[in-house]
């Protein structure tokens, strides 16, 4: 059974590469892609309000991944909300043919992690 990703996931600040996470990765490659979403403009966790400083990235699930610090640097540029947080989530899908139609099958696991911006 694969894991998805956790709250252990590593957060750091923006270093010379960029913000970097990391999460259990597979042990046996598949098809399941990771989705990084990085939400600096978000207040008091308030999820229905829109972020002016938001990136989602569709990533492979190789068990790290690095937001460039150009980005980052253009998100924080933007706005840092109270609540700046980041979403990882492990995410595979499959399809296939019957006589009646298509059957489609999604399986997701989420993460979420509280992100420090230093300025």
């Amino acid at each position: 059974m694969r894991t998805g990703p956790t709250m252990s996931s590593r957060v750091r600040p923006p270093d010379a590469t960029g913000l970097n996470s990391s999460w259990a990765p597979p042990t046996q490659p598949g098809h399941a892609r990771i989705v990084v979403d990085l939400d600096v403009g978000q207040n008091n966790l308030d999820r229905g309000s829109e972020s002016l400083s938001y990136l989602s990235c569709e990533l492979p699930d190789t068990g790290t991944a690095t937001i460039p610090v150009s980005l980052v640097n253009a998100l924080v540029d933007a706005g840092v909300g109270t609540d700046p947080i980041m979403y990882v989530s492990r995410r595979t899908e499959d399809s296939t043919q019957i006589a009646s139609g298509c059957v489609s099958f999604r399986v997701e696991s989420s993460a979420v992690a509280p992100v420090t911006v230093n300025r």
